[in-house]
């Protein structure tokens, strides 16, 4: 299922033959440093993969990932992980997972702005966060440049696994008129 395309991004449902890439960058230790999940072993990976096959913004409550595809390459290039809170499913979080050869190219940011765009422009969306490890510059950048504001700092609100200790986290977040602005 296509969620949203660009001339260079293609959102999509994740597919089983997206599984050689997807393992590679989400089993990867310093890919996942930052972000609020482990490695994945490829068994993980594939069940991951046929869990989110079947994508609906509408649903609330539940993590979503939606594979973002570059069209010149015509292969998945990372996710973005979405989540409308069931108390109020006009909020979400969002999360966008590269994979590293693709960093440093605006990909990133090519897909966060198609993804707000849509969701903004065809979903009852009022606002999105974002929660980062304030360690995570690149994606701190990404979400300042995509127009989130930093709204608080959970202090020692995720756990990291390599270094054993609680960090904190910046919160930021973004509303549909911070995006589009009102007529």
């Amino acid at each position: 299922m296509i969620i949203a395309e660009s001339p260079t991004l293609r959102l999509r449902s994740l597919q089983e033959s997206d599984l050689p890439v997807f393992h590679a960058y989400r089993a990867d230790p310093q890919l996942c440093r930052y972000q609020d999940f482990e490695p994945l072993s490829e068994r993980q990976s594939r069940d991951f993969i046929k869990s989110q096959q079947n994508i609906d913004l509408s649903r609330a409550g539940e993590w979503m990932q939606i594979g973002m595809e570059s069209r010149a390459e015509g292969q998945l290039i990372g996710d973005c992980a979405l989540l409308f809170w069931a108390e109020e499913p006009r909020i979400g979080e969002l999360g966008i997972t590269l994979a590293p050869q693709f960093h440093g190219r605006g990909l990133a940011q090519q897909c966060g702005e198609l993804l707000l765009r849509t969701l903004f422009t065809t979903t009852l969306t009022h606002k999105l966060m974002a929660y980062i490890d304030l360690r995570n510059a690149a994606s701190i950048r990404l979400v300042e440049r995509l127009g989130f504001h930093r709204e608080g700092r959970s202090r020692k609100s995720c756990y990291d696994t390599a270094d054993q200790a609680w960090v904190d986290e910046w919160q930021y977040g973004i509303l549909r008129e911070d995006f589009i602005p009102p007529a």
